[in-house]
């Protein structure tokens, strides 16, 4: 067994939505900032099954949405960086975004 986020913290996650395949776990999270802004919005992160380290799916401004997992790391889910919503797949998370 892995936690997969401490409950306070700076490195606590805000989840809303979990999804899992055999070799991962995507959750979809918030930072738990009150201000409508980027850093606000749902993003994806994806958990390895090994360690529990922590990815995100995608570096896309915008929200991220309903993921649901796919074999090993795919992931399919909502994305409205561009105002408008589209369902998006990635084989693997992207790593940091800074």
């Amino acid at each position: 067994m892995v936690d997969l986020s401490p409950e306070t913290g700076p490195n606590a996650l805000d989840v809303f939505d979990v999804t899992a395949s055999e070799d991962t776990v995507t959750a979809g999270a918030r930072t738990g900032d009150p201000a409508i802004r980027n850093e606000s919005l749902a993003k994806l992160w994806q958990f390895s099954g090994d360690d529990g380290l922590r990815s995100r799916v995608s570096c896309n401004r915008g929200e991220q949405l309903s993921a649901a997992a796919a074999s090993g790391t795919r992931v399919v889910w909502l994305d409205s960086t561009t105002g408008i919503s589209h369902v998006v797949t990635r084989g693997r998370p992207t790593g940091r975004c800074d």
